[in-house]
């Protein structure tokens, strides 16, 4: 049985080739690195102004046609000015994913106090992140574009789904050092742990992403699903002195 909550479906590789210059993903890479190293992805207003008017093109008409002059004519900004800040469409669409999922990471995260938590609280409040994320009715949109992307530019697809995982794999990966600072958990590879974390949040939740009713996903219940991938990720792959 799948169970009744959504996550989003995350791995890696390289990117693609497509047409012309607007699709282009060469410098793809450097164009997310470069949205995401404004401090807790706080751009420009211009820049906002363009990843929200693309937003609706891209959950709109997909990325094929998505047409950048429309994103510059609606936020308005010049196709220079796009492609200056987010280097091609493919770019700015891998710039929409990395927005939609992460903008409010380091802002609940941190108001949170994740990194003062004993384990159990501070893994099921980042698992909560991830399924509070996932069940937004434009992220829902957002993974079944990218689903039906893949078979037409899997390359592509699969370099912004792994980048958003290394993301989401980041805030698991802080707190394991935190705690492991503080002598409360004892864990032999933190990166390998969070990727197996996030793995597991996520794993039967692709179905309900992809064929579940959007206004339905929303109002999914987790919790206790949560609980059980966070005693399972515990006693398996952690050494929890106390928590």
């Amino acid at each position: 049985m799948k169970s009744n909550a959504a996550c989003r479906a995350i791995d890696r590789t390289s990117c693609l080739a497509v047409t012309d210059r607007g699709d282009r993903p060469d410098g793809l890479c450097a164009s997310i690195a470069a949205f995401q190293r404004l401090p807790g992805h706080r751009a420009s207003p211009h820049v906002m102004r363009v990843i929200k008017v693309a937003t609706r093109q891209f959950l709109r008409n997909g990325y094929t046609l998505t047409n950048v002059a429309t994103i510059a004519k609606g936020a308005g900004v010049s196709t220079r000015t796009i492609y200056k800040t987010f280097k091609n469409k493919a770019g700015l669409w891998a710039s929409v994913v990395s927005w939609l999922i992460m903008h409010d990471a380091e802002v609940v995260l941190a108001a949170a106090r994740i990194d003062t938590m004993q384990p159990r609280p501070a893994l099921t409040a980042i698992g909560q992140f991830i399924y509070t994320s996932a069940c937004a009715p434009d992220a829902v949109s957002l993974f079944r574009i990218l689903a039906t992307d893949a078979q037409r530019f899997p390359d592509l697809v699969a370099e912004i789904r792994g980048h958003t995982k290394l993301q989401l794999e980041d805030a698991v990966i802080n707190y394991l050092h935190s705690a492991i600072a503080r002598g409360i958990l004892t864990v032999a590879d933190p990166a390998r742990a969070a990727s197996l974390f996030v793995q597991m949040v996520c794993a039967e939740l692709r179905e309900c992403l992809l064929f579940g009713r959007i206004e339905e996903i929303a109002q999914l219940a987790h919790t206790r699903r949560l609980d059980l991938v966070v005693e399972i990720f515990l006693n398996g792959v952690g050494n929890p002195r106390k928590f």
